[in-house]
């Protein structure tokens, strides 16, 4: 219902009523008064339903004087202020019909009711998308005005005041890469758990934009995700991480083949990721997921070639020997033998050594066992509690 314009709501509740109806029964419908509380508002509500059915009431009223009209033109007011739908067989209004029957009905069983939002955060996302700004409209004649629109917490925060029964939550992804105090402006103090509507500190603000107050309810969840290994990105601010609970969700080996044409994909990776702890740090380990989805020996090779070799590449800034001790030197990194010599001559005193990354021996089933072959079982013990 949020979704639906006040026109559509209008012409739902004329539908709903069967009979002509004054602006104050159309206010008091609960079609009306739910997609006020979707919308977070509290004001300028009559004249709400004004705008909306003199906008749209046919051109020959002899009630309504009102220039600036826009198609469909179906309401129409009498001489007592009642309103009603002029042409109850239109076309459009039969779509109406069949939208109020669904709406009558409810959800059907195996419809999932959505109680959650997905966002991302990235360094231009501002305050204005996440709880409410200014936003341009155009109207049929071209004319811009301006509107607050609320943003995705807002909306979210006003479906789950609305149904206090049910949990519902918004999932931050990236939530380092925005700017924290930026986006989240008051709403700082309001996440708090004991800040939230009807705890024991309850807080209200007023919202800049909108004037209206504001509190966050405590059946919405706020959950965010980062990559602690991303260091190129801004920290997240103490102010915002001391009002949630962290969580550490290391790489769940369990979720890997434990034979995948002869190779143990667990202990492959386990032994990949203790030795780029020792090399590196733990924040750098790879994750489950790159190796979730292979299911034969050329998905490992597409993934050892396209994934993990540029991240050890990055990860080392191209250390070569490094890389090759997180192989335990199975052949996937060669040194080219004789390139001094070759391309340098007699001055090669203080030259690099060349390396190359061998294509073909991602194809050897040998290459993989042989990065954890020589590690004594007991070693593997810790890969089965996480």
């Amino acid at each position: 219902m949020g979704d639906l314009s006040w026109f559509e709501i209008i012409t739902l509740i004329l539908l709903d009523s069967g009979h002509d109806l004054s602006v104050t029964e159309i206010v008091n419908h609960e079609y009306f008064i739910n997609k006020l509380a979707l919308n977070g508002r509290t004001a300028n509500i009559r004249q709400t339903a004004w705008a909306a059915l003199q906008t749209h009431t046919i051109q020959d009223s002899e009630t309504v004087k009102y220039a600036k009209r826009i198609e469909p033109l179906i309401f129409d007011k009498d001489t007592d202020s009642k309103w009603t739908i002029v042409d109850k067989e239109h076309e459009l209004i039969v779509g109406f019909r069949e939208q109020l029957n669904e709406l009558k009905a409810g959800p059907s069983v195996e419809e999932e009711i959505k109680r959650f939002e997905f966002v991302t955060f990235h360094q231009s996302y501002g305050y204005e998308e996440f709880i409410e700004g200014l936003r341009p409209v155009t109207n049929d004649d071209g004319d811009i005005s301006y509107i607050v629109k609320p943003g995705i917490l807002k909306r979210l925060c006003k479906r789950a005041e609305a149904d206090p029964n049910h949990q519902y939550a918004l999932v931050i992804d990236e939530i380092n890469r925005g700017n924290i105090s930026k986006i989240f402006g008051e709403l700082i103090s309001l996440i708090e758990i004991d800040k939230r509507a009807g705890e024991e500190h309850s807080l209200t603000v007023t919202l800049p934009y909108s004037n209206l107050p504001f509190s966050v309810p405590s059946n919405l969840d706020i959950i965010g995700t980062m990559n602690t290994a991303d260091r190129s990105l801004t920290h997240i601010d103490i102010a915002l991480r001391r009002r949630f609970e962290f969580k550490e969700l290391r790489t769940d080996y369990a979720l890997l083949k434990s034979d995948l044409d002869g190779i143990d994909v667990r202990k492959l990776l386990f032994t990949i990721n203790k030795r780029i702890e020792l090399l590196l740090d733990r924040e750098h380990i790879i994750g489950h997921a790159l190796l979730m989805n292979v299911s034969n020996l050329a998905d490992l090779k597409q993934v050892f070639i396209s994934n993990i070799m540029p991240l050890l590449e990055e990860y080392f800034f191209e250390d070569w020997d490094k890389i090759k001790q997180v192989f335990n030197g199975n052949g996937f990194v060669s040194e080219l033998k004789g390139a001094h010599t070759t391309w340098l001559g007699d001055s090669d005193e203080y030259a690099a050594k060349s390396y190359y990354v061998d294509s073909k021996a991602f194809g050897k089933i040998e290459n993989y066992t042989a990065v954890y072959q020589n590690i004594n079982d007991e070693n593997f013990d810790e890969m089965k509690q996480s």
